[in-house]
C-alpha cells in the first residue's frame, strides 16, 4: 500500500502569521499614539516659567500674570529661599528636604543673598535638631511652620512677617 501523502496548507499558515503581524503593528501604533497624547497633556507648556521668583506687591515684573501680582499684598515681598536638605536627629536614615519663601515689608533688605543665606543656615541648624514624631501629623506641621517663622525673625532681627512651605519631604 502507497502511503497517503497529506499536504498541509502552507498559505493559510502564512495567512495567519501574517494577520498576527498585522494585528500586532496596529495594537504598537495605537500604544505610541495614547503615550503621545497622554505625555503631551501631562507636560507643562513649554513656556511656562516654574522657578519662584522674587517680586514685590507694589511692582509686576515682565512675564507676571495678573492673578500673580494680585496674589502679593501691596508693600510686601515674597524671597524664595533655596531647598533646605538636612537629617533629622533620632536617626541616621531619616532626611527631610524643605522648600519656603519668607514674606517681609517691601523695605526689607532679604533679596541680599547673605541674608537669604542667613536664614537657610539658621533655619537648617533648627531643622537637625528635630526629630520625626515632632513634626508628624497636622498639628506638628503647624508647630514646625510656627518654629521656622520664629528663626527667621530671629535671623532678620523681625523682618520677616510669614514663611511659606511650598514642599516638604521626609525620607
Amino acid at each position: 500500500m502507497a502511503a497517503a501523502v497529506v499536504k498541509q496548507d502552507k498559505p493559510a499558515d502564512s495567512q495567519s502569521m501574517m494577520t498576527f503581524i498585522i494585528a500586532l503593528a496596529l495594537v504598537s501604533v495605537l500604544a505610541v499614539g495614547a503615550g503621545w497624547f497622554v505625555g503631551a497633556k501631562l507636560l507643562p507648556p513649554r513656556n511656562a516659567d516654574l522657578k519662584i521668583e522674587e517680586k514685590t506687591g507694589t511692582e509686576t515684573k515682565a512675564g507676571d500674570t495678573k492673578e500673580e501680582a494680585e496674589n502679593v499684598p501691596a508693600g510686601k515681598t515674597i524671597v524664595a529661599l533655596g531647598p533646605i536638605i538636612v537629617g533629622l536627629s533620632g536617626s541616621q536614615n531619616t532626611w527631610l528636604r524643605i522648600e519656603m519663601a519668607v514674606v517681609a515689608d517691601g523695605d526689607a533688605d532679604l533679596k541680599d543673598p547673605v541674608v537669604k543665606g542667613r536664614i537657610a543656615s539658621d533655619i537648617a541648624a533648627f531643622l537637625r535638631n528635630i526629630t520625626l514624631s515632632q513634626i508628624s501629623g497636622p498639628s506638628g506641621f503647624l508647630h514646625l511652620k510656627d518654629d521656622l517663622l520664629d528663626r527667621a525673625r530671629l535671623s532678620t532681627d523681625g523682618k520677616v512677617d510669614d514663611v511659606m512651605i511650598s514642599t516638604l519631604v521626609v525620607e
